[in-house]
């Protein structure tokens, strides 16, 4: 027995995923879906695949850092750095302020994160070190 999909939304990514399945009118018919689709539903789909993705890709991080040192060394790094990082990338020069400012924004900042960054990279050692040297 066919069903319809119903396209109630013509814009963004949900419009984009119905034009894509084949919806370029208001219904689109087929056998393999079993029910009457609308945009909620399918949302709700796309929705529970995300999570189920995000799920398993937390479960396979969290195996890979528990038998392979290397990578829980590069994930220690990220987990500290990658907010540091953030916290440079959203200070950065404002528009209309002057460059003297946003300089003492970052030196701000670089007593801050410094002896962090410094205390960590002095842990992980390794590679670490020599790319630190280079930055």
């Amino acid at each position: 027995m066919a069903a319809a999909l119903v396209h109630r939304s013509s814009a963004g990514f949900l419009g984009l995923l119905l034009r894509g399945l084949g919806a370029s009118g208001a219904t689109l018919t087929t056998s393999c879906v079993p029910t009457a689709w609308t945009a909620a539903r399918v949302t709700a789909w796309v929705a529970g695949i995300c999570a189920l993705g995000a799920l398993g890709g937390a479960g396979a991080g969290a195996v890979l850092c528990a038998t392979r040192p290397s990578c829980a060394r590069t994930f220690r790094f990220w987990r500290h750095m990658g907010p540091i990082l953030l916290h440079y990338w959203f200070a950065g020069k404002r528009k209309g302020e002057s460059e003297a400012a946003a300089e003492e924004r970052l030196k701000q900042l670089h007593q801050i994160y410094a002896p962090v960054a410094g205390h960590l990279i002095g842990e992980l050692r390794g590679v670490f070190v020599k790319v630190a040297q280079v930055v």
